[in-house]
């Protein structure tokens, strides 16, 4: 049995609808729907265990494109050496693929690496006008096999739907993570479907974890983290993970995980300080923040009062 990676991306759906269509088709099945910004939801697929074809993630795709009434597209990966993908249109129907049903085991070249079927048809995805084929046809060329599950992510990201992650295990990763700061807030992004729960631990940092987490800090801020927490934007409410970093009198906030996939955050002020004096400590000058907001690729930094 082959190593697969299926993500199912669907535009301007619901989660929740989505979560509810997979549970009535596919009541067994594990899989993590997570919203994401610019109108997309990703659903991540695990078929661990499970003897599976490619009509699987294709059954899944039409039936939430159809009972959800938009547009998706699904993404194989099998084994690093294989890259196929399906457009859905809104009633369900396969409009384009990138690989003949009856060449599944003996793609051409073209199909094997997911250049087949009209890559237009993808460009038209965008939620914005602009992407052209050959920007598609160039995220899909720069993997080769042994690398191809990084293509997932080249297309989602060029369709505005990039999570970060391309499998099911790359999420369930994530939220152990999330978990270790009993963040369950961020799961109201993230819906969990099959039994029991798929983190292993809770409350518990790996030593990598910390190291990732200094590392990330430093990279920013020049500084190392006194401390993590989460905060919520006040205009959506999703809710997102802090690193708070001090470099003398300085202290400095940089946006570690935006589950939200927000380009710019609008914070409460008070609600950042008692986050910082928090981490900080009793000990520490309290810190008092005038305003809070966030745009991409910007670090905040709040002076002791």
């Amino acid at each position: 049995m082959g190593a697969f990676i299926d993500t199912l991306l669907v535009k301007a759906a619901k989660p929740k609808r989505v979560a509810e269509v997979l549970r009535g088709h596919f009541p067994r099945q594990r899989a993590f729907v997570v919203r994401r910004a610019r109108r997309w939801t990703s659903v991540f697929f695990d078929w661990k265990g499970q003897a599976t074809g490619a009509h699987d993630l294709v059954d899944a795709g039409r039936g939430v494109c159809s009972d959800c009434a938009r547009p998706g597209i699904a993404l194989r990966v099998v084994d690093s050496e294989a890259f196929y993908w399906w457009i859905f249109s809104e009633t369900g129907a396969v409009i384009s693929q990138s690989c003949r049903e009856e060449a599944y085991s003996n793609p051409s070249e073209q199909e094997q690496i997911g250049l087949g079927g009209d890559l237009a048809a993808i460009a038209r995805l965008a939620p914005e006008a602009g992407l052209t084929t050959d920007q598609v046809r160039h995220a899909i060329e720069v993997h080769s096999p042994g690398t191809l599950e990084r293509t997932v992510g080249a297309l989602a990201d060029l369709l505005g739907a990039e999570f970060g992650r391309t499998s099911y295990d790359d999420v369930v990763a994530a939220a152990q993570r999330d978990a270790a700061f009993g963040l369950d807030a961020l799961r109201n992004d993230w819906i969990y479907l099959g039994a029991g729960s798929p983190l292993t631990q809770k409350g518990v940092f790996l030593p990598h974890q910390m190291d990732e987490l200094h590392a990330y800090s430093m990279m920013h801020t020049r500084a190392p983290i006194v401390g993590v927490g989460p905060l919520t934007d006040a205009a959506t409410g999703c809710a997102t993970v802090i690193l708070v970093s001090r470099a003398g009198p300085d202290v400095s906030l940089v946006v570690w995980r935006n589950p939200g996939g927000l380009t710019q955050l609008s914070l409460d002020p008070r609600s950042v300080s008692q986050l910082v004096n928090a981490l900080l400590g009793a000990a520490e000058p309290g810190v008092s923040v005038a305003s809070a907001s966030w745009r991409q690729r910007q670090t905040l930094t709040a002076n002791p009062s």
